[in-house]
């Protein structure tokens, strides 16, 4: 410690959001979280304050004027089973296309007065 001299400390905060929107597996409801984060921190040897001689340590906390809302989006199960259905239509049309390709050469060279 140094005479004539004291610590201050400044916190930042800022107040936040979030939502949590439903699964529709396990959750049904969108849930909401407010969260008080901290920003940044300053530390400064500032001199005496008037008030007191003694002060040894000044804290303040500063709320921030923004705001955010954080929004969470989980992929459902309809997402999941329409995922799935488009990957297996994809690949059932290429191997249509495929063995139409290897049934026409075939037909063809069995029968070339087609």
């Amino acid at each position: 410690m140094v005479p004539y001299l004291y610590n201050r400390i400044n916190i930042h905060m800022q107040y936040n959001k979030y939502q949590v929107y439903p699964d529709l597996l396990t959750s049904f409801t969108t849930h909401t979280y407010p969260i008080l984060q901290i920003l940044d921190t300053d530390f400064q040897n500032s001199n005496v304050s008037i008030y007191n001689p003694m002060n040894m340590l000044s804290i303040s906390f500063m709320l921030s004027p923004t705001s955010y809302v954080y929004e969470i989006h989980y992929q459902t199960i309809i997402t999941h089973i329409s995922l799935w259905g488009a990957l297996w239509g994809v690949l059932f049309s290429i191997f249509g296309l495929i063995f139409l390709g290897y049934n026409r050469n075939k037909f063809r060279k069995e029968r070339p007065d087609w």
